[in-house]
């Protein structure tokens, strides 16, 4: 899951060279555990500083999974200073996105915790980061979702200026970090109910789905509100976006709200409405029909 790229991430980040051991050619950093002491693939000297990488999952009633990340430094009481160390690991990880497969997460610092071991040889700091979880929507054809994902992508990231991060397309990188420049969105659907203002006919049927946008733009609520603004704007203006699989209304009962949270419940809804065709089913032919005369 993100462990592998988290472990990637970190093992990129030259900054904790100076405070780790060496375990196989690499930085000791390990996940879940560490190997014993008298491991071989250790490199030479102390096999301290190190750190262990420790994740716990849970479900989550929305998103179906969310959880905890504690980062764990060990260093030998005399030789290095988790005082030190903390400053470099936290921001390493917090505000970044992971993405593995069809789900991405984001991990926001949550606590430091400083520790010495009942022996008083080995100290440390554990840090404690919130996972929130972004999993990739999927939904069936006629797809929604694909469709402003789509258009998030190349028509807002144009209009914006910048490059979007749009969460759960195949186009974002497995670890990024969102800023002023290169902002992030991540749409989801919250609700789909028949269409009370366009009636059902022969060829189709019509119904409407509530897509929420989550705008990230970390430390900079202006920016999110703007981006939010021109979505609205844009999207009640243009009246519908099209592709090649769907056309859909998207300038019906849109709402902003900038109080709520924009990772957990995200700060502007689009009503998208969208006919379902009706498929006829197949009738089966006759064959070999003949006619007596003499009836």
């Amino acid at each position: 899951m993100i462990g592998k790229v988290l472990y990637g991430h970190l093992q990129g980040c030259v900054e904790l060279n100076p405070f780790l051991a060496e375990y196989n050619g690499k930085m000791a950093i390990h996940n879940q555990e560490a190997p014993a002491d008298t491991d071989p693939l250790w490199g030479p000297g102390s096999q301290y500083g190190r750190i262990i990488i420790e994740l716990n999952m849970t479900d989550d009633p929305e998103r179906g999974i969310a959880g905890s990340l504690n980062v764990h430094y060990y260093c030998e009481k005399t030789e290095q200073y988790p005082e030190d160390v903390e400053p470099v690991i936290r921001p390493l990880i917090d505000g970044y996105f992971f993405r593995s497969e069809n789900i991405t997460f984001s991990a926001d610092w949550k606590t430091s915790t400083y520790f010495t071991t009942p022996e008083e040889k080995i100290v440390g700091v554990s840090l404690t980061y919130n996972l929130i979880a972004y999993p990739k929507q999927a939904t069936m054809a006629p797809d929604p979702i694909a469709l402003i994902n789509t258009w998030s992508s190349t028509e807002l990231s144009e209009l914006l200026d910048k490059q979007l991060y749009v969460i759960g397309s195949d186009h974002v990188p497995e670890v990024f970090k969102p800023d002023d420049d290169h902002p992030a969105i991540y749409w989801r659907v919250t609700g789909i109910a028949k269409c009370n203002w366009i009636p059902d006919t022969w060829a189709a049927s019509w119904q409407t789905t509530s897509l929420r946008g989550h705008i990230l733009t970390p430390g900079n609520d202006d920016a999110s509100f703007f981006i939010a603004r021109v979505i609205d704007n844009v999207l009640t203006n243009k009246s519908r976006l099209i592709n090649d699989d769907m056309s859909m209304f998207v300038d019906r009962n849109n709402r902003i709200n900038m109080s709520a949270d924009p990772q957990r419940v995200g700060q502007i809804t689009i009503n998208g409405t969208y006919g379902i065709p009706n498929i006829q089913p197949d009738v089966p032919k006759m064959n070999n029909i003949s006619m007596d005369p003499n009836v």
